[in-house]
């Protein structure tokens, strides 16, 4: 019978009765957790495995690099689905998945719709036929390439590479304190043309408290905890959960802001033309 036990990050694990009085790693959190050994008499381990060795990513024992199957909690390593023994229930953080997710989606949006852009300038810059037409084709080069690295961003943190979430948290911060100048060269008295200084400060703010709000999402414990291997590896065998990205705040963020903005451009329209 199983033995259920709870990580200190709140996470339920089940792990068999062969584990008692030993240590598992937690597939969320990644921190080693004691299973307690209540009545059961945990048999004698298998003799250490010879040759390289690794520690398993659900009981932290040491391994031979090249199994496929955990010789301690039966666990499947290598691919072909379950192995034949019991497996550590795949506890999984879905709701900052779908978070990470939902970023992930507006970063390859992001990307496409800047690649577009790149090639407009080219296409712009090569009918130009003149030395600004050439600078203007440079310029789509520029925009292109970055179009590119900003899908390849999205494309990695969708698969929770932790180096695309510390470089998309790294751009949160940045465009924050973007904002946040911005916001004080309004104060200043240098609101956008076209723009009354409460219009563009109220939509500062809102820009402001999105970016921050990636940041969070990017630099928390917990979606450092979700961009690990052992998490990643808890994703791959657990296929049939999948995060609700399209209800995450971030997915409806993005349009929330943009139709804020129509209906201020909206109103400001109306009362220029008064």
């Amino acid at each position: 019978m199983p033995i259920r036990v709870e990580c200190a990050c709140g996470a339920a694990l089940k792990v068999p009765e062969t584990m008692a009085g030993r240590r598992v790693r937690c597939p969320k959190c990644a921190q080693p957790v004691a299973v307690p050994a209540g009545d059961v008499a945990a048999p004698d381990p298998p003799a250490p495995a010879a040759g390289p060795t690794r520690p398993c990513p659900y009981c932290a024992e040491p391994i031979q690099v090249a199994a496929l199957v955990c010789r301690y909690c039966k666990s499947r390593l290598g691919p072909g689905g379950p192995g034949p023994g019991p497996r550590p229930a795949a506890n999984r953080d879905l709701p900052m998945e779908a978070h990470v997710q939902a970023i992930a989606i507006w970063y390859r949006i992001g990307g496409v719709l800047t690649g577009l852009a790149g090639l407009l300038f080219l296409v712009t810059g090569a009918m130009g036929g003149s030395s600004a037409g050439t600078e203007i084709m440079l310029l789509g080069l520029m925009v292109a390439g970055m179009g590119v690295l900003i899908y390849r961003l999205g494309h990695h943190l969708g698969k929770l590479s932790n180096a695309a979430r510390i470089a998309g948290g790294v751009l949160a911060v940045v465009g924050l304190g973007i904002q946040a100048l911005q916001l004080l060269m309004i104060v200043a008295g240098s609101a956008p043309r076209g723009q009354s200084p409460g219009v563009a400060f109220a939509l500062g703010l809102l820009q402001m408290g999105y970016s921050g709000a990636l940041a969070w999402a990017l630099f928390n414990a917990r979606s450092s905890a979700i961009c690990s291997e052992p998490y990643r590896q808890v994703v791959r065998q657990s296929p049939g959960e999948r995060p609700p990205t399209y209800a995450s705040p971030f997915f409806w963020g993005p349009f929330a802001l943009v139709g804020v903005a129509s209906v201020f451009g909206f109103i400001g329209g109306l009362s220029r033309m008064r």
